[in-house]
């Protein structure tokens, strides 16, 4: 009977612990931009921006804004290295393009680029994870929201 209730906490012990993960574990890793996801999101933000005008958008203002913030986004090869050391890098073709600290509060995690990166970002941006992507939001006018996926 000792036996069985030994075996019973050892086991309780084990599952607690092992479902005992850090908030922040689903960010850490590397992230590739899903195409998809990434791509819906640039159209919501063109069109918005275009029917915020006095005319409506055409699929050929769509097609055009899509294709110039396509072609920096798909020729970049944009990734996201998230360091459980409170670090990250944004590649874009294997060069470090940003870096800087991340802070947690919540689900919300927030990125604070270095002075010194190339793409000099004045303000902190934001990302989440939902199903297994990360969603980065810049902050900016438009509001797209660039989505990754864990890398291959």
């Amino acid at each position: 009977m000792l036996r069985v209730i030994s075996l019973v906490v050892l086991l309780f012990s084990v599952t607690l612990i092992s479902g005992c993960g850090k908030p922040e574990d689903p960010f850490i890793g590397a992230w590739q931009v899903h195409e998809a996801d990434t791509r819906a999101s640039i159209e919501d933000a063109i069109r918005k921006e275009e029917n915020s005008k006095d005319t409506k958008a055409t699929e050929d203002d769509l097609k055009e804004g899509l294709e110039l913030v396509w072609e920096f986004i798909r020729a970049g090869e944009l990734r996201y290295e998230i360091r459980a050391d409170k670090t990250f890098t944004l590649t874009s073709k294997g060069k470090a393009q940003e870096h800087g600290t991340w802070s947690l509060k919540g689900s919300t995690m927030t990125f604070a680029a270095s002075p010194e990166s190339f793409l000099k970002r004045s303000k902190p941006y934001t990302a989440t994870v939902n199903g297994g992507r990360l969603r980065v939001d810049y902050g900016t006018e438009k509001g797209e929201v660039l989505v990754f996926e864990p890398t291959r």
